[in-house]
């Protein structure tokens, strides 16, 4: 049972951090900083390798200094480049590039609804959207998408392909 626990936190965090960012545009720190401790338990049980430990770890750390270096140019938030290079060290490689093609599909129908939101409320001012962070994209004039929702459903959707899910449920 015990070592079952880390199969709940990756995703627990990830739904967290999905939600957070989809109500308030924001991921909050805390959602990062308990998925390396986590990683580091669910590594302890899992009885893999230290070539697989550090291949999490090097795909974590690439992707923190990619997330960084994205987030000071302005093209991603400091949220999601934590996100991200938490999920990575979850995921490890190659695993993890499956994950970043799913975000990048999530993201674009993130994008496509935003537009087409768009669209209808240019179109039929009188609508009333109940997806709330449709309403508040599309009700801005500089509008950002809460890609932490892309990130979360990304990275969930390979999950169960990853190393150490598979050492973790046996």
């Amino acid at each position: 049972m015990l070592i079952s626990l880390p199969l709940y936190i990756f995703p627990l965090c990830m739904l967290a951090a999905a939600v957070t960012d989809a109500w308030k545009f924001i991921i909050p720190n805390i959602v990062s900083l308990v998925l390396i401790p986590a990683f580091i338990a669910a590594f302890a049980v899992s009885g893999l390798g230290f070539d697989v430990l550090l291949n999490h770890v090097v795909t974590g750390i690439g992707m923190l200094v990619l997330g960084m270096l994205l987030w000071h140019l302005g093209y991603a938030g400091g949220g999601d480049a934590k996100l991200l290079s938490a999920a990575a060290l979850w995921l490890g490689w190659p695993v993890y590039g499956h994950a970043l093609i799913f975000v990048s599909l999530f993201g674009g129908l993130m994008a496509i609804g935003f537009l087409v939101t768009r669209l209808l409320l240019r179109w039929f001012p009188r609508v009333s959207i109940n997806i709330p962070f449709l309403a508040k994209i599309a009700a801005t004039k500089d509008p950002k998408l809460p890609y932490g929702v892309a990130i979360a459903a990304g990275s969930l959707f390979v999950f169960p392909q990853s190393t150490l899910f598979l050492a973790l449920i046996g």
